[in-house]
């Protein structure tokens, strides 16, 4: 019989993966003393520059006593430095508990509003986050996918090969990689189950009209 091969391109922005979330960093030590009262008045405050002070006080802080108040913020919603600012410091903290208030900006009209979320909710964890970023994946935003199939902690490149293994058609994968370090990404795809919803989102994102 003859060995049917598929030679796929790879390009970071076109496919993604899924699996457990990438492990974040360690959790920072605070550096600094913060006032919760007076950042909670500064973020409910409406004025944007008090709020951006206390955004950077908290995020200096590590305090993650915070994370309610910045949470709050992104409930009430806010223009699109402030969200982009709340974003980056909700993932910075890095509590649990943030990644329900960022999972709906994963869907932002902001294209950087959208891979700022998934870059965040790659911190905060949980299975909220596992959720929309899985979610981020069945996007027509490519950079988007990208961002979120990092955040799940598997490498594209895997992810793309295990994708074509997995067609009926074919029975082997003619890697192109650039370097070796985009060689050794790919290299755990025969062992890479993925899950029926992210592979459905693959023959979505790549099916022709």
């Amino acid at each position: 019989m003859l060995l049917k091969l598929a030679v796929v391109g790879f390009c970071l922005g076109s496919l993604a993966p899924t699996m457990a979330v990438a492990a974040p960093a360690n959790t920072p030590k605070a550096h600094s003393t913060l006032n919760l009262d007076s950042a909670k008045k500064a973020l409910e405050s409406g004025d944007e520059a008090r709020a951006l002070a206390a955004l950077d006080e908290i995020e200096l802080s590590a305090d993650r006593r915070a994370a309610p108040l910045v949470e709050a913020l992104l409930g009430r919603g806010a223009n699109s430095k402030l969200l982009l600012r709340a974003i980056g410091v909700a993932g910075a903290l890095g509590a649990p508990s943030s990644s329900a208030a960022l999972a709906p900006y994963v869907k932002h009209r902001a294209p950087d509003v959208r891979r700022a979320a998934a870059q965040s909710l790659a911190r905060t964890k949980g299975s909220i986050a596992v959720s929309a970023l899985r979610d981020a994946l069945r996007g027509s935003d490519p950079a988007l996918r990208s961002t979120a199939a990092e955040g799940l902690g598997t490498s594209a490149l895997a992810v793309a090969c295990a994708w074509v293994l997995g067609r009926d058609a074919v029975t082997s994968v003619v890697l192109g990689a650039r370097d070796p370090g985009q060689l050794a990404a790919s290299l755990g795809a025969g062992q890479l189950v993925l899950p029926a919803e992210i592979r459905s989102a693959l023959d979505d994102v790549s099916s022709a009209d």
